[in-house]
């Protein structure tokens, strides 16, 4: 039986516009004879010192050009441009990626047809830019990929076979969590919400409550201004401004930056904060979620110790143990 209506499947990749773009560029540069290499990893990883390393052994041979994309800093730039290398800054504006069309712009500026290789050393966070295709050739990464996961399906059927263990039977509810939510901590699901949410428009000025996002709140009293939440923070919501080791004799400020829409709720902060001064709150206002920029600028107290002072242990023992006096033997 004939059905009486027409089906008509217009469902599209939420990154079908940008993957058109990067499929234009890649064009381009195949047409400059340009590569452009797409340098990912987490944040200290050792990206800038790995790139100078090859920078310092290809630029007698290639013409380089690098762009150093970062969310608001210029610190690896003025690290790389002091090497000798064409570099330009890319400043995403709080978004934790980079893609086609920011790469397009890096790229006009620094001019392509006079380089033979340009370096994008990208956003430092594994949580969303792996996702954004910037134009790179992808090969090597995609190939990559797929021999993996044919490894790992191999090496589970031949262990299978010898143990004679059966196929165990796919839960109902697969994708589903333990608490009942999906998991969205997985860098590609986290990249497209953000970009579908954008996509959207700019939403309400409301506060809204939600598994997905985190905001950030510290006691003052209790904070000792360490900044550690920072150093441990794994997708960079949480970012040192300022200099803590100079503010008490200069006066300026320092502290750390938030960025809501970068935070998974991992809770790493609450957990390294040593005096419990800091709180993640579930409860965050859906303008932060997708701001180009940070989401609150929180200043800290100048440091009760000197910073890099020698005696910084045994002080730090003193104030622990309420006593006025620590000897060192």
């Amino acid at each position: 039986m004939t059905e009486p209506y027409k089906i008509i499947e217009v469902k599209e990749s939420v990154f079908a516009d940008n993957d058109r773009e990067a499929a234009r560029l890649r064009v381009q540069l195949k047409q400059d004879r340009t590569f452009l290499l797409n340098l990912m990893s987490s944040p200290g990883s050792g990206k800038t010192t790995t790139l100078l390393r090859t920078l310092e052994a290809l630029k007698d041979e290639l013409r380089i050009g690098v762009m150093e994309a970062d969310i608001d800093s210029d610190v690896d730039a003025k690290t790389i441009a002091d090497a000798g290398v064409k570099t330009i800054q890319l400043h995403t504006g709080g978004m934790c990626h980079l893609d086609a069309s920011m790469t397009e712009q890096g790229l006009k500026e620094i001019g392509t047809k006079d380089l033979d290789l340009v370096v994008l050393e990208n956003v430092g966070n594994l949580v969303c830019p792996a996702e954004f295709d910037t134009g790179r050739r992808g090969f090597f990464s995609s190939g990559r990929d797929e021999a993996r996961a044919a490894a790992a399906i191999t090496a589970e059927h031949v262990v299978r076979e010898k143990l004679g263990a059966e196929e165990p039977e796919e839960p109902k509810f697969a994708k589903v969590a333990e608490d009942g939510t999906l998991p969205h901590f997985l860098p590609e699901r986290r990249g497209r919400l953000l970009l579908a949410l954008s996509n959207l428009g700019s939403p309400e000025d409301v506060m809204i409550d939600t598994r997905l996002f985190g905001h950030v709140i510290i006691d003052g009293e209790k904070c000792t201004s360490c900044q550690m939440c920072a150093t441990f923070c794994p997708t960079e919501a949480i970012r040192k401004f300022g200099d803590a080791a100079t503010a008490a004799e200069t006066g300026k400020p320092f502290g750390i930056d938030h960025y809501t829409g970068r935070c998974v709720q991992c809770h790493c902060c609450e957990d390294i904060c040593p005096t419990g001064a800091l709180t993640l709150s579930t409860d965050v206002f859906a303008t932060d979620v997708t701001k180009r920029g940070r989401s609150e600028r929180i200043p800290m107290k100048p440091r009760k110790r000197k910073v890099n002072d020698p005696k910084s242990i045994v002080n730090a023992m003193s104030d622990l143990l309420g006593v006025p006096n620590v000897y060192e033997r």
